[in-house]
């Protein structure tokens, strides 16, 4: 799932018609920390939520496009670093065999 920010009206899921980008509080603005505040109705169509990883690639000169980053595993198994005293494992293993 992706999101385009652009400011020209981007095509229908269908891709046959063009629709109209639609914002309550007038158009988004890039900020001078370079921020953009996205739409709620964006978010909620690509199921983006706070806190979800993102990359975001340069799409032509007039467009960004904003997709969910692949999840990494190794980062995930990151997580156990650290839950074992080193070498804990390794003695397990050799008591099991003994």
């Amino acid at each position: 799932m992706w999101a385009r920010l652009s400011r020209w009206p981007r095509r229908s899921a269908l891709g046959t018609e063009k629709v109209p980008l639609r914002y309550g509080k007038g158009m988004p603005r890039i900020s001078s920390k370079n921020q953009i505040t996205l739409p709620v109705e964006t978010l909620a169509r690509t199921g983006l939520r706070a806190g979800d990883e993102v990359t975001i690639e340069a799409d032509g000169a007039d467009g960004i496009v904003v997709r969910r980053a692949p999840p990494d595993p190794a980062r995930a198994l990151g997580v156990f670093d650290g839950l074992y005293e080193p070498g804990f494992l390794e003695r397990l293993r050799a008591e099991e065999r003994a």
